[in-house]
C-alpha cells in the first residue's frame, strides 16, 4: 500500500500545492501505513481498511473519513493499473455498513441551516463582538464563503479597488482561481482590519498558531458561545443564502451557484462565467449584504432588485 500511495501522490502532484500533498500523505503515514503499509494493494480487503478506520472512528471522525477517502483513491489507482480486480473496500457505500454508528453523528446528510429570516439577527450580534473570530464569521456570511476559505484569507488575494477576492477552488483533483465579488459591507470590514490603511501581516484573520491564521474550530466555538449552536452551523449559513436567493430574487440558478463557488464546466465555460456573470454576481452579493445588515430583517427583501437572465 505504501508504494502505491507514493505513486498516487506522484501522479497527483500537479493537482495541488506541495502543502496539500504533504497533508494528503500525512494521514496515511499516521494511521494507515503502520497497520497495513506492508500489504500488497491486491490484498487490502475490508478487514484491513477497518483495522485502520475503527480506532479513530469515534475520536477523530473527520480524520477517519479523510484517511478512508485517501485509501479509496490509492486502491482506485491500483485497479486502474491492473494491480487489483476486486471491489474497492474503502468505498463509503460498502464500508459504512461495517462501521458502528457514532452517537450524535449526522444521519440526514445535511448541515443545520439557519432560516434566512434570522440572518440579520445573527449579523447584528456579531457586529457587537470585536473578536477576530466574530469578524471572520461576519465576513464568511457576507461572502458566502466556506469556513477555511475565509479563515485562511490572505491580503494578497484581496483587491480593494476592484472590490474582489480570488479564491482557489479544488474540485475533482483540479484547481483553478475563482473570483469572488466583495460587497460594500465586506470592503468596510476589511478596511477596519487595516492600520493606517495598510494590511497587517500576511493573513486577514491572524492567529497565534503554527498556521498563522484562524483555526478551523474558532468560528464554531464562537457560535456555541453565542448560543446559536442548536440553530445553525457555519456551513449551514450558506444554505440560508441559497434559500434566500432562490425564494426572494429572480437571479438565474447559475449565478446563485457561482456565488457559492460551485464552479462547473470546462475551462472555456468557467472563463465565460468569470467574465460575463461577474457583474450579476456582484449585484446579488450586494443585495445579500444589504439584507444581512438590514434593520428590518426579513422585510428587507423588498428592497432587492433582481437581475433578469440575459
Amino acid at each position: 500500500l505504501y508504494s502505491s500511495a507514493a505513486s498516487d501522490v506522484y501522479k497527483r502532484q500537479a493537482w495541488h500545492s506541495a502543502q496539500y500533498i504533504l497533508a494528503w500523505l500525512r494521514g496515511l503515514e499516521l494511521h494507515a501505513f503502520p497497520k497495513i503499509g506492508n500489504l500488497s494493494v491486491r490484498d487490502v480487503d475490508m478487514a484491513a481498511v477497518l483495522k485502520v478506520i475503527e480506532p479513530i472512528w469515534y475520536e477523530k471522525p473527520r480524520v477517519a473519513q479523510s484517511v478512508r477517502a485517501n485509501i479509496e483513491s490509492v486502491l482506485n489507482l491500483a485497479q486502474a493499473e491492473g494491480q487489483r480486480t476486486s471491489d474497492n473496500p474503502a468505498r463509503w457505500d460498502l464500508l459504512k455498513h461495517s462501521l458502528p454508528a457514532r452517537k450524535g453523528a449526522r444521519t440526514a446528510g445535511h448541515f443545520r441551516a439557519l432560516p434566512y429570516a434570522d440572518i440579520p439577527a445573527l449579523v447584528e450580534a456579531l457586529k457587537a463582538d470585536t473578536s477576530i473570530s466574530a469578524l471572520c464569521l461576519r465576513f464568511t456570511i457576507l461572502t458566502t464563503a466556506r469556513t477555511k476559505e475565509s479563515a485562511s484569507c490572505r491580503w494578497s488575494e484581496v483587491d480593494l479597488l476592484a472590490k474582489a477576492r480570488v479564491v482557489q477552488v479544488l474540485k475533482g483533483g483540479k484547481a483553478w482561481q475563482h473570483m469572488v465579488p466583495l460587497s460594500d459591507q465586506a470592503i468596510e470590514l476589511l478596511r477596519g482590519l487595516m492600520i493606517d490603511g495598510k494590511p497587517v501581516g500576511e493573513y486577514v484573520f491572524p492567529a497565534r498558531n503554527r498556521r498563522g491564521y484562524l483555526g478551523a474550530t474558532a468560528m464554531r466555538d464562537l457560535v456555541e458561545r453565542m448560543d446559536w449552536k442548536d440553530r445553525t452551523t457555519i456551513h449551514g449559513v450558506r444554505s440560508a443564502f441559497k434559500t434566500w436567493a432562490t425564494e426572494r430574487t429572480n437571479y438565474p440558478r447559475e449565478v446563485v451557484e457561482l456565488c457559492l463557488s460551485h464552479v462547473q464546466g470546462d475551462p472555456l465555460e468557467r472563463a465565460y462565467q468569470r467574465g460575463d456573470i461577474i457583474e450579476k454576481r456582484r449585484q446579488l452579493m450586494q443585495a445579500w449584504a444589504d439584507y444581512c445588515e438590514s434593520a428590518e430583517g426579513a422585510n428587507s427583501v423588498a428592497n432587492v432588485v433582481p437581475i433578469k437572465a440575459a
